[in-house]
C-alpha cells in the first residue's frame, strides 16, 4: 500500500482575500478543503504539534528541531493511520519549509 506524501504546506492570496491553504499530495497541488476528513485530522494534529513547539522553543534558530514527549490516545485503531503519523512526525519540519 502506498501512503501518499505531503510537503510544501502554503497559504494562496491571490484568488481569495481571506487566503487558501494549499498542500502538495504526491505534488500535485491541493486545497485543503479537497483532503478527506482523516487527511484533514492529521494535518490538524501536525500543526497543533509545530505550533506547541514554536512556543516551547522560542530560543531556537528552528524551535521545530525541540524535543518534547507526545501522548495520542488510541491512535492504533487504524493501521494506515498509525503509519501516516509515526511518518509525519519524523518529518514535520518539512511541512514548515
Amino acid at each position: 500500500m502506498k501512503i501518499k506524501q505531503f510537503d510544501k504546506l502554503s497559504i494562496n492570496w491571490l484568488n481569495n482575500p481571506n487566503g487558501d491553504m494549499i498542500i502538495n499530495k504526491d505534488n500535485i497541488p491541493l486545497n485543503i478543503n479537497q483532503l478527506s476528513s482523516g487527511e484533514k485530522t492529521l494535518l490538524a494534529l501536525i500543526a497543533d504539534l509545530a505550533r506547541r513547539l514554536a512556543i516551547a522553543n522560542p530560543h531556537r534558530d528552528n524551535p521545530l528541531m525541540g524535543n518534547g514527549v507526545v501522548l495520542i490516545d488510541e491512535v492504533d485503531l487504524h493501521v494506515v493511520y498509525n503509519i501516516r503519523v509515526s511518518r509525519c512526525l519524523g518529518r514535520s519540519e518539512k511541512l514548515a519549509k
